[in-house]
């Protein structure tokens, strides 16, 4: 019975409504079942049935038993004692209604008030109900089995007749206590059937009813009928028993008790004997199932709908009365099943219906921003009445036509989101953003009355239009396409709906244009003197809700891959919430559980998701223009050939942003979020660097190469002096920068940038340190280990040093924010000074492979809990490359020395692992509530046009396998979108 009808009273009506098609669907269950009952009878009795001389011969099984009823009684036959079993059912039906109040006020625990006291309250009300019934029914049961047991003899006759003549045999021989032979083993059956439903049950659900088998009809089923077989053959020795005492009834030989007959029976024809016929029983389970399902289709179709199914009363029926562990209740598991599913999609439909009505009662008409209830305002508004004559709306409001609307009170309008004191400035100066005024006459006050007649018309359409756009988005704080596009669907007609000669069609067109007023609008000074400049009409970003699959690092070993996700980013650009796990139909109410209204929602598709931006920890942004050549040279030989002569042309300003320019965008394209940059030696062209990344909108390190000594004599500083001063020089050029007002450190910050020592005397790397040493949050970078002939030229020029390591560490320049690259040949003392320093290392798998460097040690030094990034801003490449290369090189495995690097490890490494290096993990790396959302949204479908990538939409491993995809063959193309701060900067969808 579905809930709905559970927690709803019965009228008496109903009762007898219930009685009677219940009798008749149980009549039927019954009846369709009788002939497996039956053969399940004699299979289990034949024992008792030898002994009497009932029966010439053991039966060989089921087939047997059913050829051998057939042959010597005929088809009929297989049905004798079925009308017993059928009248069983009313008596108990209305003693189960009389009493079971009664025995759940008794025994009706619940779960909440413990386990073990609901379990042993089940029981209790199982054999109460069950003793209680069997005392006015069991009479019965009894007749039932003499007669479904009673075959035909050698000569061909019978022991009874029929019902009656069951009684009177019965009470002739034995009296009273015939008729309810077996009575104790029924209760205590009942009991241990009860016992081991709700144990099976409660330890397989949790386990089996989850994930996608939550709610299944056939999972239902499948355990249903599990438990309830288990059930059954766990009890199905006491039913043996007690029917084999029936047996004995006038017959003079009885058993003294239940033990007695257990013990007896078992020492003459074995322990198989208990569950003689259990075979039978479990099918006849079946067979009434499936007649009670066509039965419930056919009064579907009777009674609209309604089904009156006895399937429930039925297993109720068979937990509580003496045919507990006969009468199979994975009957109730179907009906039980069937009607929930019916009852949770009906409540599902009204819950979507009831959350349809309630986004209806609260969104925003189409006329005019106004919500329900608030249409007179706009219908009884000038303005309302204005916009639709044409003619009308091109006049003055000073024009006689107006007066015939008469004056109505508006909703006070905003004036796109500005101050009300800019508003009033602004729209004096609005006309003057659409006509085609000379140059002079825009620098003039009093323009409005200096324009032609033509002119005058375009002001008070364009005043008017403002007006009326601004009203629709006072509350909706939406977007311009989609108020266009709105506005476009609810007033254009079917046959030209972009025609742009329509008012409704020109005010939609005309709201991006207002939109974008900020980019467009020049510095009109007003009569009054004042001028509007742009840099003070102020921008706010909307709050947006993104719903989709979104991942999220948490460790080198672990990260959070969440399908169905909610993630809101509030106008700040920091994430203000997160909601796991939300169903398509719950969006909306999840939303304004946090206050979201009117909100844009970005869904993703299939193949798409949400990850972090990457943090690259080491980039040569000056070297960009060399990839993929010098693949034939190693370290040194590489620098002095391909990279200090390409270096040195960025002396040239113009030269350097161009380079710049392309090289930071093609950076942000490919999903780097935060940067950590080399300039060159030159001062000037890595202030354009900066300023470029700044205006890009990326989140930055930016550092000046420091080179002294060991490179071409055109690309060494003049002196060390010269070197630091240019340093110094460049850190306060970055602070000056503008700063986006919410970032929880500037966007762009300045890091100290020694080549690498081999290029850098000890002066210059001691005068660096105290710099270093004036400013703590200043970061540091720097090159160490990357080949072994740089590495023994590094100790021939520090040989007071221990190590290569040791060079940064005596100068001041190796502490908490130091970021090292490389690392390649590390050695243990040097990653354990690295890690007594908290200093991070950055792994560069693509350089160090094409330079032939070796394979960096990172596994060691995860193991080692030093903090390691990846670097190299191809995702891609340097995915495959640290996955299948890089193992860690030591004797005794850890749990990353030694072993490929995991999906987790690699999406760490390359986002939070590179923000901790940074320290920037408390802003930056993954997704938190109030962390920056740098972010970037992927897309492995096939529209993206990436031959790497077999686009499917429903790929084999789900959103995981979409994750791989991307990191093994993913490149720019499947990054459709770049965030930093919450603000799109970056990706295929960004528009230059």
């Amino acid at each position: 019975m579905s809930e709905a009808r559970a927690s709803k009273p019965k009228t008496v009506q109903d009762f007898a409504t219930d009685f009677l098609l219940g009798g008749v669907a149980a009549a039927i269950s019954k009846t369709g079942a009788a002939p497996i009952e039956r053969i399940k009878l004699l299979v289990q009795n034949q024992g008792e049935m030898i002994k009497q001389g009932r029966l010439a011969a053991p039966y060989k099984g089921i087939g047997d038993a059913f050829a051998r009823t057939y042959k010597e009684e005929g088809l009929i036959a297989l049905w004798r004692g079925n009308g017993t079993n059928v009248l069983r059912y009313f008596p108990t039906q209305a003693l189960n209604f009389a009493f079971k109040d009664y025995f759940k006020s008794l025994f009706g625990f619940k779960k909440s008030e413990g386990y073990w006291t609901w379990f042993a309250g089940n029981i209790a009300s199982g054999a109460g109900a069950g003793a209680t019934s069997s005392l006015f029914v069991y009479s019965l049961d009894y007749a039932r089995t003499r007669l479904s047991s009673d075959a035909k003899s050698n000569a061909g006759k019978r022991q009874f007749n029929g019902l009656l003549d069951v009684y009177k045999q019965t009470l002739k021989a034995d009296g009273i206590a015939g008729l309810y032979r077996g009575f104790v083993p029924s209760i205590v059956g009942i009991m241990v059937y009860r016992g081991s439903y709700f144990g099976f049950y409660d330890s397989l659900k949790p386990s089996v009813l989850v994930g996608p088998l939550e709610g299944s009809f056939l999972a239902s089923f499948a355990l249903g009928w599990a438990v309830t077989t288990g059930a059954g053959i766990a009890a199905y020795p006491l039913d043996t028993i007690r029917r084999r005492m029936m047996m004995t009834s006038g017959t003079g030989v009885h058993y003294t008790s239940m033990m007695d007959a257990g013990r007896k029976i078992m020492g003459t024809e074995g322990p198989k004997a208990l569950f003689k016929g259990a075979g039978a029983n479990i099918l006849r389970g079946v067979a009434s199932a499936g007649v009670l399902a066509i039965y419930d289709k056919f009064q579907a179709l009777m009674f609209d709908g309604k089904v009156y199914s006895a399937a429930c009363r039925v297993g109720n029926v068979a937990s509580s009365s003496s045919s507990g562990f006969r009468t199979s209740a994975v009957l109730s598991k179907i009906s039980e099943a069937r009607l929930r599913s019916r009852a949770l999609k009906k409540a599902n439909l009204a819950r979507r219906e009831e959350l349809a009505k309630q986004r209806q009662a609260t969104r925003p008409s189409v006329i005019l921003g106004t919500r329900p209830g608030e249409d007179h305002k706009w219908l009884e508004s000038r303005l309302g009445k204005i916009i639709v004559n044409d003619s009308v709306f091109a006049q003055s409001p000073e024009a006689t036509v107006w007066n015939e609307y008469g004056v109505a009170d508006m909703p006070k309008y905003k004036a796109f989101g500005i101050a009300e004191a800019e508003a009033n400035r602004l729209f004096k100066h609005l006309p003057a953003l659409t006509e085609t005024a000379l140059p002079e006459q825009t620098a003039q006050s009093g323009i409005a009355e200096k324009v032609s007649k033509a002119t005058e018309v375009e002001k008070f359409k364009l005043e008017n239009f403002a007006r009326v756009i601004d009203l629709r988005n006072a509350d909706a704080g939406g977007i311009a396409y989609e108020n266009r596009r709105r506005i476009v669907l609810a007033f254009s007609s079917p046959e030209n709906p972009f025609d742009p000669g329509r008012t409704e069609v020109q005010a939609a067109i005309l709201t991006y244009r207002i939109r974008k007023i900020r980019a467009h609008m020049p510095d009109v000074a007003n009569s009054d003197g004042d001028s509007v400049r742009t840099s003070s009409i102020p921008t706010t970003m909307s709050s947006i809700v993104y719903y989709g699959s979104v991942v999220n690092p948490v460790s080198l070993t672990a990260l959070q891959a969440l399908p169905r996700c909610l993630l809101a980013v509030a106008s700040t650009g920091n994430i203000d919430w997160i909601v796991e796990d939300v169903e398509d139909s719950m969006v909306q109410e999840t939303m304004a559980a946090h206050g979201y209204i009117d909100v844009d929602v970005v869904c993703l598709r299939e193949g798409e998701f949400i990850m972090p931006g990457f943090c690259d920890t080491h980039t040569h942004a000056c070297q960009v223009p060399n990839i993929g050549s010098g693949q034939q040279y190693e370290l040194l030989d590489w620098l002095e050939n391909i990279t200090f002569p390409m270096e040195s042309r960025f002396s040239d300003l113009d030269f350097a942003r161009r380079t710049y320019s392309s090289v930071v965008r093609r950076i942000i394209d490919s999903g780097t979020t935060t940067c950590c940059y080399y300039g060159t030696i030159h001062l000037e062209a890595t202030k354009v660097l900066a300023e470029i990344v700044n205006e890009y909108g990326q989140r930055a390190f930016v550092g000046k190469c420091n080179i002294n000594r060991n490179a071409p004599a055109h690309y060494i500083e003049p002196s060390t002096e010269v070197s630091v001063s240019a340093t110094k020089s460049l850190i306060t050029h970055i602070k000056q920068l503008p700063s986006h007002p919410h970032s929880a450190e500037p966007l762009v910050q300045p890091i100290l940038t020694p080549r690498f020592a081999i290029a850098c005397t000890s002066a210059l790397l001691k005068g660096l340190g105290e710099v270093a040493a004036s400013d703590p949050n200043l970061r540091i970078q720097t090159h160490v280990s990357e080949n072994p002939d740089e590495i023994t030229f590094t100790m021939s020029l520090f040989p007071e040093c221990a190590s290569y390591t040791g060079v940064y560490d005596t100068t001041g320049l190796l502490r908490a924010n130091t970021i090292l690259a490389h690392g390649v040949y590390l050695s243990d003392e040097e990653i354990a000074l690295i890690a007594e320093r908290k200093a991070g290392i950055s792994h560069c798998p693509t350089s160090n492979f094409n330079l032939n460097s070796g394979v960096a040690p990172i596994g060691q030094e995860a193991d080692k809990k030093r903090c390691v990034a990846r670097s190299d801003w191809n995702a891609s490449i340097a995915s495959k490359v640290i996955a299948m290369q890089h193992r860690g090189e030591t004797a005794a495995p850890g749990a990353f020395s030694n072993k490929q690097l995991s999906i987790p490890s690699l999406l760490y490494l390359a986002t939070l692992g590179g923000a901790e290096v940074c320290n920037l993990e408390n802003s930056v790396g993954s997704f938190a509530v109030g962390k920056s959302f740098d972010a970037l949204v992927v897309s492995v479908r096939n529209e993206v046009g990436n031959p790497a990538i077999w686009g499917s939409e429903s790929g084999p491993r789900g959103l995981m396998g979409f994750l791989e995809q991307f990191f093994f063959g993913g490149d720019d193309r499947n990054i459709l979108r770049v965030y930093v701060q919450g603000k799109l900067i970056g990706g295929t969808a960004f528009s230059r």
